[in-house]
């Protein structure tokens, strides 16, 4: 009787627990279809919106790892490596695009490892190592073949030519670009065959062919003509352009780089815009058109302006999509901790139950030896518990610290990615227009006076240039470098002074009146170059935002033993909104009253040297009515000086 009952509770304990499996397999089933769904969805829009469509895998990764789809994961990262490789996180593209061979490997699924395999090549490719790409790309090639996929070894076979051209193996090049064409014309792909053709025009082009590639680009012309691709149009127009500009034939150069721009402009494609314009403006330069030059280069500079702003906003988008990420992977993390600790507890107790039971049986046949033999296996079971348990914690605690390592290291590297992407942006538009003056003058193609005002705008590009490097630089100082500063007696009118002058130019442009109110024996101990910074942004900032005929002061108070400067302006002030985002966030900028740049750095540098300097800044503003910057410091006091109440002095 008590064997049958034994017998009855394992069997039950048994069936509830695979029909707990068979729910959850069931629900995984279920929530596959959704999940394939949204990768996909995701990756439609992968050339319009890389910050929106990596939120949508990122939500994707979670309802994999949740539902244990493995399938879907690969495919998942598969995606999420292509996001990061167009946004040039290499390493982090590598890192994904090898976690989904391995569980596509998992699965068997050829199709995604070989997919994987070719978006591999070509980050190989573009690093130099050309035999490695080879081998990616032939077993990729080998895998659709066997997979019976046309259009993919259309694909890989274009490749292969590519890098054999790359390699300077021209004529295994036209093997390969003409095998795809073949087998494109078979399946009556057209994009295939398109792309074969245009592959060899851009490598007679690069051979100086310049028949063999006219011929190749105006069959490509064609099929992009028929098929109505703008964007395929625009790369053909860019080409011919170039043989032409090559050939000394400017009036066809011009001619199909015009039509190049606009195709490009049509589809907003802003890389082949630019390039298509700087082609018109070297066409021009050739000709000596100082008028075609002039006008393309200003569209050219509207061009990257705008695409400028455009790629700002989305490294900053895109910056807080990764730290989303993070969070929610973190967050996924650890639940899945807590279900795995649920369900190793539920095992251990199914199992203790089943222990107990066997003690129980055994019990009424050898009620003192069994007994004892159970109460060593039991304690010897608990013991082996706790050591698994302190294993777990141990483990837990570890990955926590990886974790914590890893989630450091991505926001330094995210942090360091976009510094630089601004600050490349906004040195390049000087150095840009400084070419292009130099350029100008050197062809004396302008007047002596014409000359003399462009000598003037390249000081204020140059005055630009370092005041931006200093900004960058001192902000790095202040970030990593924590030693004690060198201190000296400063006079705080003077340094103003020397500021307001070298100014000058930006001052007298605007006709911007500067008061200079600060008493003039007001002596701080401090460090000279961290007030400089401190102040020039400052005063770099009122006059940005200062209309024509408008005014600047300075202004300092004693309040016990604190120093308060403030710098006023009656510019355009800011509304609520504007205050807000400026006091909230490390990074923000907007355009001038004169239509003035500005990388954002300015007002982030002034909050963490002040910070460094005990000091602290607030911020008063009025819409229309301009705004005071007024920043109090402590302990700056020299070891003596004198107050004397000078006349208002306008500089």
């Amino acid at each position: 009787m008590i064997k049958r009952i034994v017998v009855y509770c394992i069997a039950a304990i048994l069936i509830l627990h695979f029909k707990a499996g068979a729910r959850i397999g069931k629900s995984d089933a279920v929530n596959h279809a959704d999940i394939d769904s949204l990768n996909e969805r995701a990756y439609r829009q992968i050339h319009n919106n890389l910050a929106k469509t990596l939120l949508m895998l990122s939500d994707a990764e979670q309802l994999c790892i949740k539902t244990n789809y493995k399938k879907g994961l690969a495919v998942n990262y598969l995606y999420q490596a292509e996001v990061f490789n167009q946004r040039g996180y290499l390493k982090r593209a590598q890192l994904l695009y090898n976690h989904a061979i391995d569980l596509s490997r998992q699965n068997k699924d050829e199709y995604n490892i070989a997919r994987a395999e070719e978006h591999l090549s070509s980050i190989q490719r573009n690093q130099g190592n050309l035999k490695e790409a080879g081998r990616l790309l032939y077993s990729s090639l080998n895998r659709l073949e066997k997979l019976n996929k046309p259009v993919d070894m259309v694909n890989i076979q274009q490749r292969i030519g590519v890098l054999k051209e790359k390699q300077k193996k021209h004529d295994e090049a036209l093997k390969m670009y003409e095998a795809s064409c073949v087998l494109a014309k078979k399946i009556n792909y057209l994009y295939g065959e398109k792309k074969s053709y245009f592959d060899r025009a851009e490598m007679y082009a690069d051979l100086n062919n310049t028949d063999s590639a006219i011929h190749y680009y105006n069959i490509t012309l064609r099929i992009d003509t028929l098929t109505k691709d703008q964007f395929g149009k625009a790369l053909s127009y860019i080409g011919l352009s170039n043989v032409y500009l090559k050939g000394g034939q400017l009036n066809k150069s011009i001619s199909y780089a015009n039509n190049a721009q606009l195709n490009a402009d049509s589809v907003h494609a802003q890389n082949l815009l630019v390039e298509a314009i700087e082609l018109l403006i070297k066409a021009y330069n050739q000709k000596e058109d100082l008028a075609g030059v002039t006008q393309w280069q200003q569209k050219l500079l509207q061009v990257e302006r705008a695409s400028s702003e455009a790629n700002r906003n989305d490294a900053v988008l895109f910056v807080e999509v990764l730290k989303q990420q993070q969070e929610k992977q973190l967050a996924i993390q650890k639940q899945i901790s807590e279900i795995q600790k649920e369900s190793e507890t539920k095992s251990v107790v199914l199992l203790c139950i089943l222990v107990i039971m066997l003690i129980v049986v055994l019990l009424i046949f050898s009620v003192s030896y069994n007994y004892k033999k159970a109460k060593i296996y039991a304690a010897d079971l608990n013991e082996k518990n706790r050591q698994i348990n302190e294993h777990a914690d141990s483990v837990d605690r570890l990955n926590e610290q990886i974790l914590g390592q890893n989630t450091i290291l991505e926001e330094d590297n995210n942090l360091k990615s976009t510094l630089l992407s601004i600050i490349s942006h906004d040195l390049r538009h000087p150095l840009t227009n400084t070419k292009s003056i130099i350029e100008l003058i050197n062809l004396h193609l302008v007047s002596n006076q014409e000359a003399g005002h462009l000598y003037q705008h390249l000081e204020a590009q140059y005055n630009r240039a370092i005041n931006l490097l200093d900004n960058l630089l001192y902000w790095i100082k202040s970030q990593v470098h924590d030693g004690k500063v060198e201190k000296t007696t400063i006079n705080l009118y003077q340094i103003l002074n020397s500021l307001v002058e070298e100014q000058k130019l930006s001052l007298q442009k605007k006709e911007i009146l500067i008061f200079n109110k600060v008493d003039t024996d007001l002596e701080i101990y401090a460090e000279n170059e961290v007030l400089k910074i401190i102040f020039r942004n400052l005063l770099s900032n009122a006059i940005k935002f200062t209309n024509s005929d408008g005014t600047i002061q300075f202004t300092s108070e004693m309040d016990g033993g604190n120093i308060r400067i403030s710098i006023r302006d009656n510019g355009v002030g800011m509304n609520p909104n504007t205050l807000s985002r400026i006091q909230g966030l490390s990074h923000y900028t907007s355009r001038g009253t004169a239509g003035e740049d500005g990388s954002g750095l300015g007002l982030m540098l002034i909050r963490d040297l002040i910070t460094k300097i005990d000091g602290s800044l607030t911020i008063e503003s009025e819409q229309g009515e301009g705004s005071t910057f007024t920043i109090v410091l402590t302990n700056v006091t020299a070891p003596y000086y004198h107050f004397r109440r000078s006349s208002d002095q306008v500089v």
